[in-house]
């Protein structure tokens, strides 16, 4: 079974020519293709653990060098700035479902460092340093009055909800898990 959901993956065109994963497919055409949409941080997470668990089962590396690819790619387009912190494309005005997304990258970026059987040593220190400068930041610009954390990780608490403050602390945990 997973072998067959990556191969339909892979074959899918959700993965568009900059290794971003796109947020879904136009089934009218056939073959299906990528339908172009904005893609999210959770698209881009989701992924990397199902092939660091591929490689563990299978021990063919390429599987974690795909998602060495979509990690990096999605951390160059879903950062803002030179320490990479991360930024959902809805922000500051996301609903409780896309408020979540950035957390759940950041615990697969986290699966990845502490599962991926094929990480070099510059990727394990990128993808550690990209959490721990995420939760460095969440804790320095992100909190309101009572430590609660929002949805813009480099701005002010704003907004705090139950998915702004899993999804902060999902990042915070995998900092601290990566350490």
């Amino acid at each position: 079974m997973a072998m067959e959901s990556y191969t339909w993956f892979i074959n899918s065109g959700m993965i568009n020519s900059g290794n971003i994963i796109n947020d879904g497919l136009d089934i009218s055409a056939s073959p299906c293709t990528n339908n172009g949409l904005e893609g999210w941080t959770y698209n881009q997470g989701v992924i990397l653990s199902g092939l660091a668990e591929l490689t563990w089962s299978t021990g063919d590396s390429s599987y974690n060098n795909l998602a060495n690819t979509l990690a990096t790619a999605s951390m160059a387009h879903y950062a803002n700035n030179s320490q990479l912190i991360l930024h959902e494309p809805c922000e500051p005005n996301c609903d409780s479902d896309l408020s979540q997304f950035k957390g759940i990258y950041g615990r697969n970026i986290q699966f990845l460092v502490s599962r991926a059987d094929v990480l070099s040593t510059g990727l394990r220190s990128q993808f550690v340093e990209f959490l721990q400068n995420n939760a460095n930041d969440i804790w320095a610009n992100d909190r309101g009055v009572d430590n609660q954390l929002g949805l813009v990780w480099s701005g002010s608490a704003g907004t705090v909800t139950v998915e702004t403050q899993c999804s902060a602390l999902d990042v915070i945990v995998g900092a601290a898990a990566v350490s």
